[in-house]
């Protein structure tokens, strides 16, 4: 019983530290998932990037500041840099990548550190 005990407990440590379910996520897990977190990652183009998303909400690129980010209620992940227009995609987790959609189309690949 009490290996029984110590292994739940062990397992449901595990769990807690595992990152957010796959599939498409919501604002809430968004916000916890990239707040202060590094992506690396390429877009549709195959083009790498590495970012951070600030807790303010800026986008850095090796510690300088190129945009923002924001969450949208429905869970989207909006970003703007320079005088692009705001665009804003669909993340779902990929276990350990995540996938940025818009339209259906795939937008960016990253994973985070």
């Amino acid at each position: 019983m009490r290996f029984v005990l110590v292994t739940a407990a062990a397992l449901a440590a595990v769990l807690s530290q595992t990152p957010a379910q796959a599939g498409t996520l919501s604002a809430r897990d968004v916000k916890a998932q990239l707040t202060g977190r590094t992506a690396s990652g390429a877009d549709a183009s195959g083009r790498a990037f590495v970012q951070t998303f600030a807790p303010d909400g800026a986008v850095l690129v090796k510690g300088m500041r190129v945009g923002s980010w924001s969450v949208a209620s429905d869970g989207s992940l909006c970003q703007k840099t320079g005088a692009r227009p705001e665009v804003c995609t669909t993340l779902e987790n990929q276990g350990t990548a995540y996938t940025a959609s818009r339209d259906g189309q795939m937008v960016m690949t990253f994973s985070l550190k």
